[in-house]
């Protein structure tokens, strides 16, 4: 299965709290496999792990934005290690 590509993109707004931190966000879980559109992945702080189809990213407090050209299902995990959280997300991409 083709691995769809995530990259940095604005800063998020969130506000964290000590052994809370915020639910993630996806601004869509449908996208187009164009290389083009996109689904944003916000909420997420400084200091998670992103792990989107088993390759693991460093969060740098900022929203991240999923694309890819290629059809696929993509499994996305959110992880605060030091606070013992993690949360899944999805996001599929199919050919229009």
């Amino acid at each position: 299965m083709p691995t769809c590509w995530s990259s940095p993109s604005t800063p998020a707004l969130s506000t964290w709290r000590p052994g809370s931190p915020p639910q993630p966000v996806l601004s869509r879980t449908e996208i187009a496999a164009d290389g083009q559109d996109t689904a944003i992945l916000s909420g997420v702080l400084a200091g998670a792990t992103v792990t989107v189809n088993g390759e693991d990213h460093a969060a740098d407090e900022g929203d991240i934005e999923l694309v890819t050209d290629a059809p696929c299902t993509s499994a996305i995990t959110v992880s605060y290690p030091d606070l013992r959280k993690d949360f899944a997300l999805e996001v599929t991409a199919a050919r229009g």
